[in-house]
Formats: structure tokens, sequence, C-alpha cells
């Protein structure tokens, strides 16, 4: 793209895009919950070295909740920056086209 060159949306595309980011950021968020338990059952199958295993399962745990934690926060936050830009730019297209007595030729 160059400066001065038209500039086309596909808002529909864009809104999809935003939708999938949105249920990743969900399952994200989702998949922290069973790692608590495979933690555990992780351990206890260990038997008597289970606690030698419980301080670098709490780690690995702790490490990739906060790991998913931030995915997830980090896809709402794009899927809304992404669903708030076209909002903006479908707002001004309709009001160039009134603006214009055109109607409104987005895609």
């Amino acid at each position: 793209m160059r400066d001065g060159d038209a500039l086309a949306v596909d808002f529909a595309a864009v809104g999809s895009a935003a939708a999938q980011t949105t249920r990743f950021a969900a399952e994200m968020a989702a998949a922290k919950d069973p790692l608590d338990r495979i933690g555990r059952q992780a351990v206890q199958g260990a038997g008597q070295f289970g606690g030698s295993l419980d301080s670098g399962v709490a780690t690995f745990t702790i490490s990739w909740k906060s790991a998913l934690d931030v995915f997830s926060r980090s896809a709402t936050a794009i899927s809304t920056l992404a669903r708030n830009a076209v909002a903006r730019y479908q707002g001004a297209e309709s009001a160039i086209a009134a603006a214009a007595g055109a109607p409104r030729g987005g895609r």
C-alpha cells in the first residue's frame, strides 16, 4: 500500500477474525483450570517420589497459568480493538457516503 491508495476494509472478515480471537481468548482462559488437576495427578501418580516432583509441578503450573492468562488477555484486547476499528470505519464510511449523497459502498 502506498500513500494515496484507496483503503478497502472487508468488515465481515474483520468481524469474523475478532470473533475467532474472542473464542481463542476463552479457550486460553479455560485451559488454566485443568493444569492444577493434572499437576496434582502427576504428583499423586509419582507415589513416594511425589515430594520430589511437587515444587517442579508447581513451578510448571504457575508458569503456564501465567502464560495462558497473558495469551487470553492479549487476545481479548486484540479482539476489542478489531471490533472498535470496524465500528469506527463503518461509521466514517457511512458519514462520507451520506455527505456525498451516495449509497454506502463497503464490502
